[in-house]
């Protein structure tokens, strides 16, 4: 079925759009900055060019999947590395540090999503795109006992035919991570996962939801002009670079927050000033 669009003309059309899919629970979002962008492609997908096959998406996924394993390791804590021997697992961590993956990312939290939708592009609509993950989930715990139980007999055929085939299904999970460091908690992070390493999760996920479902895929539009009123609503509820990326990414986020819309986030303290040459104080820079 098609994604229905809904264009939240208000800061209150936003703030009750997402209190009341907030309340339902069931539902994965997704922010992105722009409304022209109409698909749903993973970084891997969006990082290879045009026209090339599955089989050669899928060895070159394969060959940025063993470097990462051979160099990763003397890195990562041990509840990271643990990961690493799970074929689709291992992308959460690979996606962590910034690794293209053909995982896309969703949150649980409708807030986090709109934060993304809203903290650049000031002159373009943003969009916070919307599902039910009721019926999906269900599908992905059916197919992963099946993998699993294979996984854990040595056996990876199911997996491989699933997500390794140079021929794709039309299979698209719901992912959820096995472990959380302190960046997926606070983004209540999930993602989907495709057979089709260059798929449009965005028609896979329309393909795999029947025509006679309602409002179960979902894009809210919200106009430029809301952007600024929104962060700023959405730093009133401790939603923030500072609160979304614990550490110096919060930070530099932060100021990439004063910076396009002349914010201060909750994670700025203090006040900052605009510094001469010679080192004196020129002026305050307007932080609100």
């Amino acid at each position: 079925m098609p994604w229905r669009e809904i264009r939240l003309e208000t800061l209150a059309d936003v703030q009750s759009r997402m209190h009341l899919i907030a309340s339902e629970g069931d539902w994965a979002h997704r922010g992105q900055a722009s409304a022209e962008w109409k698909d749903l492609r993973p970084s891997l997908a969006r990082a290879l060019a045009p026209g090339l096959s599955q089989g050669d998406r899928l060895n070159i996924e394969r060959q940025a999947t063993q470097t990462f394993l051979q160099l990763a390791r003397h890195h990562l804590d041990a509840a990271d590395s643990a990961l690493l021997g799970h074929p689709l697992q291992r992308n959460v961590i690979m996606q962590h540090f910034r690794a293209p993956t053909r995982l896309l990312d969703w949150t649980a939290s409708p807030w986090v999503a709109l934060y993304f939708a809203v903290s650049s592009f000031p002159d373009q609509d943003g969009t916070v795109w919307s599902f039910r993950t009721t019926d999906l989930r269900i599908r992905t715990m059916q197919d992963q006992q099946q993998v699993e139980v294979g996984l854990q007999n040595g056996r990876a055929e199911r997996l491989l035919e699933m997500f390794y085939n140079e021929v794709p299904m039309p299979i698209v999970w719901l992912l959820d991570p096995w472990t959380r460091n302190s960046r997926l908690a606070a983004q209540q992070a999930l993602f989907t996962v495709a057979s089709d390493v260059g798929g449009d999760h965005a028609q896979l996920l329309a393909d795999f939801y029947p025509t006679e479902s309602n409002d179960v895929l979902c894009r809210f539009v919200i106009p430029k002009e809301l952007k600024r009123q929104t962060v700023l609503m959405l730093a009133a509820m401790n939603i923030s670079p500072a609160t979304l990326f614990p550490g110096l990414d919060g930070l530099g986020a932060s100021i990439a927050d004063l910076v396009t819309h002349q914010i201060r986030s909750p994670g700025l303290i203090g006040r900052v000033f605009l510094q001469r040459q010679d080192g004196s104080t020129l002026s305050c820079v307007p932080l609100a």
